[in-house]
């Protein structure tokens, strides 16, 4: 056992295992949804030492599903959007640095290093630095009224523009592309979607489902441009049109861009960390720093040496992992995890995702896509592994019990849309 000087007439002590006696607390980087959730789970455990939560945008923690919907409809909105009230982080003894940013991980010293030169001490480190935006690499993509969609900031910057627009295109037809489509289109502004693959939200729905939504936004006037890439944008000052793969032109005053995120992983590949396409944790969100966790966007979790690791992007996520990680620091039991959920409203439409499988095949279906409720079950034998709805808010529901359980249902009565599904999976949950 050993002792070192860590500051002014301040000692603190180093046991043989390299564990310090001293309390430094937690510091979380990144005071986003996740980030800003971890601190309160961190007191909803009884964690009684400081924490500190530091982020690069000026704003408190807030939610993201809205800036792609509600706030860009609604002036004031997004006051709704905070995870809490601005008086709870003191009343709470939590310590916001917002507008800040830290620029090194010193692993062996158990510090982070801002901008501004200062040291934050920390006992455990929580990485939730989320994903930096996917840049389109096309001539003419530095013009004005060219957008992107992250933080607040960029939400009521386009809120502002859409005032003024005619004409949106929209690139990308992911998730945050097709509901800022659809919110623009409420508005009365005339939208083009343009994607480069031959469907919509390629990556996490099968075509049908994909083909069903270009279907629902088309009969609401928005135009879907599919299997064409952007050549370039054109105009004087600000971007006039957009010229496609095909040589095909759309006019333009206002473009969005929304091709995805890459996770942030710049301050763990400098300090080390395994890294690979996120950061990689364990099934408590622990990295291969045992004193250094990573949630939300950022982490890429692998619950079993020999299992398939993943990273997530959804409001679900952010949740489940910053109790998980809570949970780890204050030695509690791990809260039970659910499946994958996800959910994304686009105008009329709420389309619902629960489960990761590697496809759709062998799925069993219920009701007629674009009459009423649709609801589509991916099964492994008999058991359902993943399900998709489309305005089927309860059946959905049902569902996320189901998979939770992991309980095998009567695929017969599943595939009869005459025995109601209610029934049908109590019966399962029953046993």
């Amino acid at each position: 056992m050993t002792t070192r000087w860590v500051g002014d007439n301040q000692k603190e002590t180093i046991m043989a295992s390299g564990k310090s006696t001293a309390c430094h607390g937690v510091v979380i980087i990144g005071a986003g949804h996740s980030g800003g959730r971890a601190s309160e789970r961190l007191r909803h455990f009884g964690y009684t030492a400081k924490i500190t939560l530091i982020g690069k945008e000026g704003d408190a923690p807030y939610e993201r599903p809205p800036l792609s919907k509600g706030v860009l409809l609604t002036a004031g909105s997004e006051a709704d959007t905070f995870l809490f009230e601005n008086d709870w982080y003191s009343q709470n003894d939590i310590t916001l640095m917002t507008n800040s940013e830290v620029i090194w991980i010193d692993r062996l010293a158990q510090s982070v290093v801002l901008s501004c030169g200062t040291d934050v001490p920390y006992d455990s480190l929580i990485i939730a630095t989320g994903g930096r935006l996917r840049h389109l690499n096309a001539l003419g993509a530095d013009l004005k009224n060219i957008l992107y969609l992250k933080t607040m900031k960029d939400a009521k910057a386009l809120r502002e523009k859409l005032n003024n627009a005619t004409r949106l295109v929209v690139v990308g037809g992911g998730f945050i592309g097709l509901e800022v489509a659809a919110s623009a289109r409420s508005l009365g502004v005339d939208v083009t979607v343009i994607e480069a693959a031959d469907r919509l939200m390629g990556r996490a729905v099968p075509k049908n489902i994909g083909d069903l939504v270009a279907k629902r936004h088309a009969e609401r006037g928005i135009k879907i441009v599919l299997g064409k890439c952007v050549e370039c944008l054109q105009g004087v000052r600000a971007v006039e049109q957009v010229v496609l793969s095909d040589g095909g032109v759309v006019v333009a005053n206002l473009v969005v861009v929304g091709v995805g995120i890459l996770p942030e992983t710049e301050l763990a590949e400098r300090a080390g960390l395994l890294v690979e396409n996120g950061i990689v944790v364990n099934d408590l969100c622990k990295t291969s720093d045992p004193a250094i966790y990573a949630i939300g966007d950022v982490a890429c979790r692998k619950v079993a040496p020999n299992s398939c690791s993943f990273r997530t992007e959804s409001w679900q996520n952010a949740e489940a992992q910053a109790a998980l990680v809570a949970a780890a620091i204050t030695d509690q039991e791990a809260p039970e995890c659910e499946p994958p959920w996800f959910w994304s409203d686009q105008d009329n439409m709420n389309l619902q995702i629960i489960g990761q499988p590697l496809d759709w095949d062998n799925s069993i279906t219920r009701g007629t896509p674009g009459e009423g409720p649709f609801l589509m079950v991916k099964m492994d034998g008999n058991h359902p592994v993943g399900a998709i709805s489309i305005n089927a808010k309860r059946e959905m529901l049902l569902m996320r019990k189901l998979l939770k359980a992991k309980l095998p249902i009567d695929r017969d009565a599943l595939s009869d849309e005459q025995t109601p599904l209610k029934k049908t999976v109590l019966s399962a949950l029953k046993g």
